[in-house]
């Protein structure tokens, strides 16, 4: 995670238990600082024997949320994992579990995983990979970089 995109702010109660509001932060402001941290990461990394490919978008989790060729299918592997979730709000509903890591991230790659690979019975066949998205270029340029 480079930075979070959503600021977590406590709600006053009376009760045992905490309550969080979670806002959006500003994204220009979020965008720049991000741009930034990714720049010197690179930087850092990508002088020595490897390159690095940072998503700009807060976590792996997220930045497939909010891709639109993964969109959908993400939606269908959160409420696999916690039918309970609005879906109304996914956004929202992802961003709660991962800051509550509530969310198990192995479970969700197994899970996103038979929906991406072709030999699987619940391959997608409309996963576009080729489709331009901002949010997964640092993965798609990871992989085509392993591969070349």
């Amino acid at each position: 995670m480079i930075l979070e995109l959503y600021s977590r702010k406590k709600i006053e109660n009376d009760g045992e238990r905490n309550s969080y509001n979670y806002v959006k932060v500003d994204e220009v402001e979020f965008n720049h600082q991000s741009e930034e941290k990714t720049k010197k990461i690179e930087a850092d990394y990508n002088d020595q024997k490897v390159k690095v490919f940072v998503t700009k978008y807060w976590t792996l989790e997220y930045s497939l949320q909010q891709s639109i060729v993964f969109r959908d299918v993400v939606k269908k592997v959160l409420v696999e994992m916690h039918s309970q979730i609005n879906v109304e709000d996914i956004e929202k509903e992802l961003v709660i579990k991962l800051y509550n890591k509530s969310l198990c991230k192995t479970d969700f790659a197994y899970k996103l995983a038979k929906y991406i690979d072709p030999d699987s019975s619940d391959h997608d066949k409309t996963l576009d990979l080729t489709t331009d998205d901002k949010y997964i270029k640092s993965l798609i340029d990871g992989v085509k970089y392993v591969c070349s």
